[in-house]
């Protein structure tokens, strides 16, 4: 963070303004874009290593879990999952207080991500037993359900929009989605006219809705009634 002029609008951490110096300092995001892919795998880890919450021993114990080769081979020349999971293993031994993961698991296969997802909790347990500094760590991705375990809260935006924040527990208790017959969704619908419905998909002569339950009284046997699951 702090690498370009915002257009507008400013960031704030805890309430209080973020300056350029605080961004480069106190934050770090790793990304699946190949941003780095003209330097040298060796240069990446060197540049990170100047961080003074840089954690040399962490960053050890991901190269040999990952089986991470740093060298003086170019970025660009690792395959994508390489690539993602040398800048996440970076990300995570920095240090830095706000850390910002964006959609760095997509290229990953389904057991470095699963591996990956136990040493985010790993590292996060330790900081909340104090046994490290502080961390926060913010995770962007569309594989949410992979995530429901491994988040705390959860913040859903809309084109620039803030539709939710809270804890992942009580969010999955208010959203549910709801199939059935059509018909039986639109006769469900009229009876509750206040009902909000975050999305909609048709499925031949099934519709498939996802409501947002928060202050309604639906209950299962209502939804047996309407013949919907």
């Amino acid at each position: 963070g702090g690498l370009m002029v915002p257009t507008s609008g400013s960031i704030f951490i805890d309430g209080a303004q973020a300056s350029v110096d605080d961004l480069l300092t106190s934050s770090i995001i790793a990304s699946s874009a190949r941003d780095f892919d003209e330097l040298y795998s060796q240069s990446l880890v060197a540049y990170a290593r100047l961080r003074p919450t840089w954690d040399e021993q962490l960053f050890i114990h991901y190269a040999d879990r990952f089986d991470l080769r740093v060298n003086r081979k170019y970025v660009r020349k690792l395959s994508g999952g390489q690539a993602a999971i040398l800048s996440a293993s970076i990300a995570l031994a920095s240090g830095a207080p706000l850390t910002l993961l964006d959609e760095i698991q997509a290229p990953l296969d389904v057991p470095t991500r699963y591996a990956f997802y136990e040493e985010i909790l790993a590292l996060a347990g330790e900081c909340m037993e104090g046994k490290r500094p502080q961390r926060r760590f913010l995770i962007s991705s569309h594989m949410v359900s992979e995530l429901e375990k491994v988040a705390e809260d959860v913040i859903v935006l809309k084109k620039g929009a803030l539709l939710a924040h809270e804890s992942v527990d009580d969010f999955t208790c208010r959203v549910c989605t709801l199939t059935g017959h059509a018909s039986d969704v639109e006769r469900f619908l009229a009876a509750h006219p206040d009902l909000a419905v975050i999305a909609s998909r048709e499925l031949g002569s099934t519709r498939e809705i996802v409501v947002d339950l928060r202050g309604s009284a639906v209950s299962d046997t209502e939804l047996a009634s309407h013949s919907l699951t």
